[in-house]
């Protein structure tokens, strides 16, 4: 399984296109409700892809009310804990990165149990 908080084996993953193609559409799927679908196709480059996910999720975050947030976290089943330590710091980087983090898991497990 994929450990949790280990951005090394996240960049490793997101050298594989279709790992990167599943992992946007689910994050895709777990905003539909708030977001427009991130189209952009990125080139497939480990970190830098990573990179730029995360600065674009950080821009729509600062975005959100409050309460939309908190609907949309418990709805991904992000670490509470941890949530609230990057929110406290108002760390929306690392909410971003926490969110993908949890999309690419569930897309892991899904291709460990195929």
């Amino acid at each position: 399984m994929l450990p949790t908080n280990s951005e090394y084996q996240l960049v490793d993953l997101f050298d594989k296109e279709k790992f990167v193609a599943e992992t946007i559409a689910q994050i895709n799927k777990d905003f539909a409700y708030e977001l427009p679908p991130f189209t952009t196709v990125l080139d497939v480059n480990g970190g830098v892809v990573l990179k730029d996910l995360v600065s674009q999720l950080e821009i729509i975050l600062r975005e959100f009310n409050y309460s939309a947030l908190l609907q949309s976290i418990y709805r991904i089943d992000l670490n509470e804990r941890k949530f609230n330590n990057a929110l406290q710091a108002d760390d929306f980087s690392k909410i971003a990165y926490l969110i993908i983090e949890r999309s690419a898991q569930k897309v892991y497990l899904r291709w460990s149990y195929k």
